[in-house]
Protein backbone atom coordinates (compact mmCIF):
# COMPACT_ATOMS: atom_id res chain seq x y z
CA UNK A 1 0.00 0.00 0.00
CA UNK A 2 0.96 3.05 -0.45
CA UNK A 3 1.56 5.59 2.29
CA UNK A 4 2.25 9.42 2.97
CA UNK A 5 5.50 10.65 3.99
CA UNK A 6 5.63 11.94 7.25
CA UNK A 7 7.52 14.58 6.01
CA UNK A 8 5.60 17.41 6.24
CA UNK A 9 6.47 21.22 5.76
CA UNK A 10 5.42 24.92 6.03
CA UNK A 11 4.00 26.16 3.07
CA UNK A 12 5.82 29.84 1.83
CA UNK A 13 3.89 32.75 3.91
CA UNK A 14 4.05 35.29 1.35
CA UNK A 15 1.08 34.25 -0.62
CA UNK A 16 -2.22 34.71 0.48
CA UNK A 17 -4.80 32.31 0.34
CA UNK A 18 -6.64 34.32 -2.65
CA UNK A 19 -3.22 34.57 -4.22
CA UNK A 20 -2.96 30.45 -4.05
CA UNK A 21 -6.47 30.32 -5.30
CA UNK A 22 -5.87 32.99 -8.78
CA UNK A 23 -2.70 30.74 -9.06
CA UNK A 24 -4.62 27.45 -9.14
CA UNK A 25 -2.27 25.74 -6.47
CA UNK A 26 -2.44 25.01 -3.22
CA UNK A 27 1.29 23.87 -2.43
CA UNK A 28 1.76 28.29 -2.14
CA UNK A 29 -0.84 28.60 0.41
CA UNK A 30 0.17 30.27 3.63
CA UNK A 31 0.53 28.16 6.58
CA UNK A 32 -0.93 24.77 4.78
CA UNK A 33 1.00 21.96 4.59
CA UNK A 34 2.13 19.57 1.92
CA UNK A 35 3.55 16.42 1.66
CA UNK A 36 7.05 15.44 0.05
CA UNK A 37 5.73 12.20 -1.37
CA UNK A 38 4.63 8.96 -0.77
CA UNK A 39 6.42 6.50 1.31
CA UNK A 40 5.87 3.03 2.56
CA UNK A 41 7.55 2.88 5.85
CA UNK A 42 4.99 4.91 7.41
CA UNK A 43 2.45 4.50 9.06
CA UNK A 44 -1.46 5.23 8.05
CA UNK A 45 -2.79 6.23 11.58
CA UNK A 46 -0.45 8.57 12.31
CA UNK A 47 -0.38 10.52 9.38
CA UNK A 48 -4.23 10.56 8.32
CA UNK A 49 -5.60 13.38 9.45
CA UNK A 50 -2.44 15.15 7.18
CA UNK A 51 -3.19 13.11 4.58
CA UNK A 52 -6.83 13.91 4.36
CA UNK A 53 -5.93 17.71 5.09
CA UNK A 54 -3.10 17.80 2.46
CA UNK A 55 -6.33 16.57 -0.06
CA UNK A 56 -8.01 19.53 -0.75
CA UNK A 57 -4.48 21.31 -1.61
CA UNK A 58 -3.66 18.02 -3.91
CA UNK A 59 -7.16 18.09 -5.39
CA UNK A 60 -6.73 22.02 -6.10
CA UNK A 61 -3.48 21.55 -8.10
CA UNK A 62 -5.34 19.17 -10.56
CA UNK A 63 -6.99 22.58 -11.84
CA UNK A 64 -10.15 20.51 -13.16
CA UNK A 65 -12.28 17.79 -13.20
CA UNK A 66 -15.35 16.38 -14.01
CA UNK A 67 -17.88 15.76 -11.52
CA UNK A 68 -20.79 13.60 -10.11
CA UNK A 69 -23.28 14.61 -7.58
CA UNK A 70 -26.16 12.59 -6.15
CA UNK A 71 -28.61 13.10 -3.33
CA UNK A 72 -31.02 10.27 -2.28
CA UNK A 73 -33.67 11.39 0.25
CA UNK A 74 -36.41 9.85 2.26
CA UNK A 75 -38.87 12.22 4.15
CA UNK A 76 -42.18 10.78 5.01
CA UNK A 77 -43.72 9.04 2.10
CA UNK A 78 -41.85 10.44 -0.12
CA UNK A 79 -38.63 9.38 -1.77
CA UNK A 80 -36.58 10.79 -4.49
CA UNK A 81 -32.75 10.87 -6.25
CA UNK A 82 -31.52 14.08 -7.55
CA UNK A 83 -28.17 13.53 -9.94
CA UNK A 84 -26.30 15.93 -11.75
CA UNK A 85 -23.09 15.66 -13.92
CA UNK A 86 -20.79 18.50 -14.90
CA UNK A 87 -17.08 19.55 -14.89
CA UNK A 88 -15.21 22.35 -13.03
CA UNK A 89 -12.23 24.45 -13.15
CA UNK A 90 -10.80 24.74 -9.77
CA UNK A 91 -8.71 27.69 -10.46
CA UNK A 92 -11.29 29.90 -11.95
CA UNK A 93 -14.42 28.21 -10.51
CA UNK A 94 -16.18 28.01 -13.90
CA UNK A 95 -18.20 25.41 -14.32
CA UNK A 96 -21.12 23.34 -15.93
CA UNK A 97 -23.51 21.14 -14.62
CA UNK A 98 -26.77 19.46 -15.94
CA UNK A 99 -29.12 18.06 -13.17
CA UNK A 100 -31.75 15.46 -12.89
CA UNK A 101 -34.45 16.82 -11.03
CA UNK A 102 -36.33 13.34 -10.77
CA UNK A 103 -39.88 13.43 -8.38
CA UNK A 104 -38.93 17.36 -7.19
CA UNK A 105 -41.83 19.77 -8.44
CA UNK A 106 -41.57 20.64 -11.59
CA UNK A 107 -39.05 17.46 -12.62
CA UNK A 108 -37.12 17.56 -15.79
CA UNK A 109 -33.23 18.62 -16.22
CA UNK A 110 -31.85 21.89 -14.02
CA UNK A 111 -28.74 23.34 -16.37
CA UNK A 112 -26.45 25.66 -14.73
CA UNK A 113 -23.11 27.38 -15.67
CA UNK A 114 -20.78 29.50 -13.97
CA UNK A 115 -19.06 32.04 -15.86
CA UNK A 116 -16.58 34.82 -14.13
CA UNK A 117 -18.53 34.31 -10.74
CA UNK A 118 -21.74 34.76 -12.54
CA UNK A 119 -24.33 32.05 -12.25
CA UNK A 120 -26.47 31.07 -15.08
CA UNK A 121 -29.78 28.61 -14.82
CA UNK A 122 -31.89 26.77 -17.53
CA UNK A 123 -35.25 25.96 -16.37
CA UNK A 124 -37.17 23.23 -17.55
CA UNK A 125 -40.06 25.30 -20.01
CA UNK A 126 -42.75 24.35 -17.77
CA UNK A 127 -40.84 26.25 -14.80
CA UNK A 128 -39.61 29.24 -17.28
CA UNK A 129 -43.28 29.29 -18.69
CA UNK A 130 -45.32 29.39 -14.78
CA UNK A 131 -42.58 31.89 -14.02
CA UNK A 132 -43.65 33.97 -16.53
CA UNK A 133 -40.14 34.17 -18.10
CA UNK A 134 -40.04 34.73 -21.80
CA UNK A 135 -36.27 33.79 -21.86
CA UNK A 136 -34.44 29.56 -21.58
CA UNK A 137 -31.95 31.29 -19.00
CA UNK A 138 -31.48 33.02 -15.72
CA UNK A 139 -28.77 34.96 -14.77
CA UNK A 140 -27.45 35.85 -11.14
CA UNK A 141 -24.46 37.80 -10.00
CA UNK A 142 -24.38 37.46 -6.15
CA UNK A 143 -21.76 40.89 -6.40
CA UNK A 144 -25.14 42.53 -7.37
CA UNK A 145 -27.35 41.67 -4.32
CA UNK A 146 -27.60 43.57 -1.25
CA UNK A 147 -27.35 42.06 2.07
CA UNK A 148 -30.01 39.40 3.12
CA UNK A 149 -31.20 39.23 -0.60
CA UNK A 150 -33.25 36.60 -1.89
CA UNK A 151 -30.44 34.27 -3.20
CA UNK A 152 -30.39 31.11 -4.83
CA UNK A 153 -29.71 29.03 -1.72
CA UNK A 154 -32.84 30.47 -0.15
CA UNK A 155 -35.43 28.86 -3.01
CA UNK A 156 -33.00 25.45 -2.92
CA UNK A 157 -31.17 26.25 -6.48
CA UNK A 158 -27.68 26.85 -5.59
CA UNK A 159 -25.63 24.62 -7.40
CA UNK A 160 -23.84 21.47 -6.32
CA UNK A 161 -19.93 22.63 -5.84
CA UNK A 162 -16.89 20.51 -5.02
CA UNK A 163 -14.94 22.92 -4.24
CA UNK A 164 -17.06 23.30 -0.86
CA UNK A 165 -16.44 20.02 -0.20
CA UNK A 166 -12.83 20.26 -0.50
CA UNK A 167 -13.04 23.50 1.83
CA UNK A 168 -14.80 20.88 4.56
CA UNK A 169 -11.36 18.47 4.20
CA UNK A 170 -9.35 21.76 5.94
CA UNK A 171 -11.62 21.35 9.08
CA UNK A 172 -10.95 17.42 9.44
CA UNK A 173 -10.64 16.68 12.92
CA UNK A 174 -8.08 14.47 14.79
CA UNK A 175 -11.42 12.08 14.39
CA UNK A 176 -9.83 9.62 11.06
CA UNK A 177 -10.10 6.45 10.56
CA UNK A 178 -8.80 4.27 7.61
CA UNK A 179 -11.12 2.14 6.48
CA UNK A 180 -9.45 0.36 4.08
CA UNK A 181 -8.79 0.30 0.34
CA UNK A 182 -11.45 0.24 -2.42
CA UNK A 183 -11.71 0.92 -6.25
CA UNK A 184 -13.12 4.26 -7.98
CA UNK A 185 -13.15 4.23 -11.95
CA UNK A 186 -10.77 1.63 -12.05
CA UNK A 187 -7.72 3.69 -9.93
CA UNK A 188 -6.69 2.17 -6.34
CA UNK A 189 -8.08 4.53 -3.50
CA UNK A 190 -8.04 4.65 0.44
CA UNK A 191 -10.87 5.17 2.32
CA UNK A 192 -11.33 7.13 5.39
CA UNK A 193 -13.86 7.98 7.70
CA UNK A 194 -13.31 11.34 8.98
CA UNK A 195 -15.24 14.11 11.11
CA UNK A 196 -14.93 17.45 9.49
CA UNK A 197 -15.56 20.70 12.61
CA UNK A 198 -16.59 23.44 10.21
CA UNK A 199 -17.07 25.55 13.08
CA UNK A 200 -13.06 25.09 14.43
CA UNK A 201 -12.43 25.69 10.92
CA UNK A 202 -13.95 29.66 10.84
CA UNK A 203 -12.78 30.20 14.41
CA UNK A 204 -9.46 28.79 13.90
CA UNK A 205 -8.37 29.05 10.45
CA UNK A 206 -7.78 32.95 9.92
CA UNK A 207 -5.20 32.77 7.43
CA UNK A 208 -5.73 29.44 5.91
CA UNK A 209 -8.70 29.77 4.32
CA UNK A 210 -9.20 32.29 0.98
CA UNK A 211 -12.33 34.69 1.01
CA UNK A 212 -14.26 31.96 -1.36
CA UNK A 213 -13.75 29.06 1.42
CA UNK A 214 -14.64 30.92 3.97
CA UNK A 215 -17.88 31.78 2.53
CA UNK A 216 -18.45 28.26 1.40
CA UNK A 217 -17.59 26.89 4.79
CA UNK A 218 -19.23 29.42 6.36
CA UNK A 219 -22.26 28.13 4.51
CA UNK A 220 -22.26 24.46 5.20
CA UNK A 221 -22.03 25.63 8.98
CA UNK A 222 -25.06 27.12 9.06
CA UNK A 223 -26.73 24.09 7.45
CA UNK A 224 -25.40 21.87 10.15
CA UNK A 225 -26.55 24.35 12.90
CA UNK A 226 -30.07 24.30 11.11
CA UNK A 227 -29.69 20.27 11.58
CA UNK A 228 -28.92 20.69 15.61
CA UNK A 229 -25.17 19.50 14.39
CA UNK A 230 -21.94 20.59 15.30
CA UNK A 231 -19.88 18.33 12.95
CA UNK A 232 -20.14 16.32 10.02
CA UNK A 233 -19.69 12.52 9.77
CA UNK A 234 -18.32 11.72 6.15
CA UNK A 235 -16.53 9.41 4.48
CA UNK A 236 -13.72 10.39 2.06
CA UNK A 237 -12.25 8.26 -0.60
CA UNK A 238 -8.47 9.40 -1.60
CA UNK A 239 -6.21 8.52 -4.84
CA UNK A 240 -2.41 7.63 -4.54
CA UNK A 241 -2.01 10.93 -5.87
CA UNK A 242 -3.27 12.56 -3.10
CA UNK A 243 -6.48 13.43 -4.35
CA UNK A 244 -9.86 13.88 -3.23
CA UNK A 245 -12.22 11.29 -5.56
CA UNK A 246 -15.02 11.05 -3.47
CA UNK A 247 -17.32 12.49 -0.73
CA UNK A 248 -20.33 11.21 1.10
CA UNK A 249 -22.20 11.86 4.32
CA UNK A 250 -25.87 11.66 5.62
CA UNK A 251 -28.28 13.59 7.60
CA UNK A 252 -31.19 13.42 9.37
CA UNK A 253 -33.59 16.01 8.31
CA UNK A 254 -34.98 17.96 11.67
CA UNK A 255 -38.18 16.45 12.76
CA UNK A 256 -40.15 19.89 13.21
CA UNK A 257 -39.63 19.99 9.32
CA UNK A 258 -40.95 16.34 8.68
CA UNK A 259 -38.34 14.07 9.40
CA UNK A 260 -36.45 11.55 7.05
CA UNK A 261 -33.08 11.39 6.04
CA UNK A 262 -30.93 12.52 3.13
CA UNK A 263 -27.54 10.62 1.63
CA UNK A 264 -25.07 12.83 -0.47
CA UNK A 265 -22.19 12.28 -2.70
CA UNK A 266 -19.63 13.74 -4.79
CA UNK A 267 -17.52 12.20 -7.20
CA UNK A 268 -14.34 13.51 -8.66
CA UNK A 269 -12.31 12.15 -12.15
CA UNK A 270 -10.55 12.86 -15.05
CA UNK A 271 -8.58 15.12 -13.42
CA UNK A 272 -6.87 18.00 -16.10
CA UNK A 273 -9.99 18.03 -18.28
CA UNK A 274 -10.17 21.12 -20.52
CA UNK A 275 -13.39 23.22 -19.15
CA UNK A 276 -14.29 26.02 -21.34
CA UNK A 277 -17.72 27.71 -20.43
CA UNK A 278 -19.62 29.96 -21.85
CA UNK A 279 -22.72 32.66 -20.76
CA UNK A 280 -25.41 32.16 -23.14
CA UNK A 281 -26.33 34.88 -24.98
CA UNK A 282 -27.91 38.45 -23.83
CA UNK A 283 -31.46 38.09 -25.59
CA UNK A 284 -31.66 34.52 -23.88
CA UNK A 285 -31.35 35.51 -20.66
CA UNK A 286 -33.38 37.14 -17.38
CA UNK A 287 -32.58 38.40 -13.90
CA UNK A 288 -32.58 36.32 -11.19
CA UNK A 289 -34.54 39.42 -9.40
CA UNK A 290 -36.79 39.97 -12.18
CA UNK A 291 -38.58 36.53 -11.98
CA UNK A 292 -37.84 35.35 -8.30
CA UNK A 293 -38.04 39.17 -6.95
CA UNK A 294 -41.89 38.65 -7.85
CA UNK A 295 -42.37 35.73 -5.59
CA UNK A 296 -41.25 37.64 -2.59
CA UNK A 297 -43.84 41.26 -3.78
CA UNK A 298 -40.74 42.70 -6.04
CA UNK A 299 -38.12 43.05 -8.72
CA UNK A 300 -35.02 44.41 -6.64
CA UNK A 301 -33.25 42.30 -4.19
CA UNK A 302 -35.44 41.20 -1.28
CA UNK A 303 -35.41 40.20 1.91
CA UNK A 304 -37.56 36.76 2.83
CA UNK A 305 -40.31 37.55 5.04
CA UNK A 306 -39.85 35.39 8.39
Amino acid sequence: MVRWSADVEEAPTHASPDDRHRDGGGAAGAGLRRFRGPSADESVPVRAVAVVEAAADRTIEATSARMSFSMAFSEGEVEGDVRADGVVDFGSGDSAMTMDMGPLPGGGELEFRIVDAVTYFRFPEVMMAALGAETSWVRLDPAELVDGATGPEDLGLDQPDPREALAYLRGVSDDVEELGRAELRGEDVTLYEVVLDLRALVEEGAGELSSEEEELVAQGMDELESLGLDTLTARVWIDDEGRMRKMAYDLDLPAHEGGGTASFEMELYDFGVEVVVEAPPDDEVVDFTEIFGDLFGGNAPVTVPS
